[in-house]
């Protein structure tokens, strides 16, 4: 695809990339993710160069647990690879994918839309992934902006067995209301004219071209998928970006299913979705005792039955 890209887009790229580097670590002169792992490269959809890593479990091989990072963030950053490891040491032979989404480390300078066009650069890294024979089940993890990713990965592709949204805001408009108002002004209207172009309109239709963003929100789709994804919740009850409107997509998603909300998916494993609150924090979750446990419980289930 042929992508226009006009000053705004040129100076919203450059916020993302500077936001990154004041975080450090994170932008294109970062180091690899340690040993044991190897780095990749793959095309996304619409063109966007995709980086990330890989670790590949032990012999006997369950899964393949797709990590997504924050926005800001990259698939090196926050020590993403000791926690995937942490999870790989609970669950041997499970594999393991942490990636940079568009206009983060090492990948392309898309513009993000905290959601749709992300999906197509999960997509990418799963077909990559097929192609090296990486093990199924296909489980997506991600925080914040990689949660509202995971979550909609999982009702648009098809390849996605389950995700695990941690810290998600209820949709990218809600997600980026935390934008300084002033920054704010320029980031929505150059990302939904961004994808505006043709050649967008073209891939995704006009309805979803024109407004990308408002695009991103789960309730405006059925979200009955056929393959029907396990889908994990974990969010505070302090959370700035309010786990109450968060759980209203929550309640959409099989909304003609009933599933009983804060338990663990070992206490109702005949639902298709979970929905954990810890209570006292806010969005971050690092500290919580509980994470860990409720994590190793939904990937149990997951690949072992």
């Amino acid at each position: 695809m042929k992508i226009k890209r006009n000053f705004r887009t040129k100076l919203v790229s450059k916020l993302f990339r500077e936001h990154q580097n004041f975080l450090g670590g994170c932008g294109k002169n970062r180091g690899g993710p340690g040993p044991g792992f190897a780095e990749f490269e793959c095309s996304s959809l619409d063109g966007c160069a995709i980086h990330g890593w890989t670790f590949t479990g032990q012999a006997r091989r369950h899964g393949t647990l797709i990590y997504l990072h924050g926005i800001g963030s990259s698939c090196v950053a926050l020590d993403a690879a000791k926690r995937i490891t942490d999870i790989c040491l609970e669950h041997p032979g499970l594999s393991a994918c942490a990636v940079d989404l568009r206009c983060h480390g090492r990948s392309g300078d898309y513009l993000p839309t905290l959601g749709i066009a992300e999906t197509w650069d999960v997509s990418a890294v799963i077909q990559c992934l097929k192609e090296h024979d990486f093990p199924r089940p296909f489980i997506v993890m991600g925080d914040s902006m990689g949660g509202m990713v995971a979550t909609a990965s999982a009702m648009f592709l098809s390849d996605v067995a389950a995700s695990i949204s941690i810290m998600p805001p209820a949709s990218p408009l809600v997600g980026i209301q935390e934008v300084p108002r002033l920054v704010r002004s320029q980031i929505i209207p150059a990302i939904n004219a961004f994808y505006r172009q043709d050649s967008y309109r073209m891939l995704i239709g006009p309805d979803a071209s024109e407004n990308i963003l408002l695009h991103g929100d789960l309730t405006y789709h059925e979200c009955k998928p056929s393959h029907q994804p396990r889908l994990l919740y974990v969010m505070g009850d302090h959370d700035p970006f309010d786990y109450l409107k968060t759980k209203l997509v929550w309640d959409h998603i099989y909304s003609s299913q009933s599933a009983r909300f804060d338990v663990n998916r070992s206490d109702a494993p005949d639902q298709n979705k979970w929905f954990r609150v810890a209570q006292g924090y806010g969005h971050d979750l690092s500290q919580w005792p509980e994470l860990s446990g409720i994590v190793h419980d939904f990937l149990s289930r997951e690949l072992h039955g």
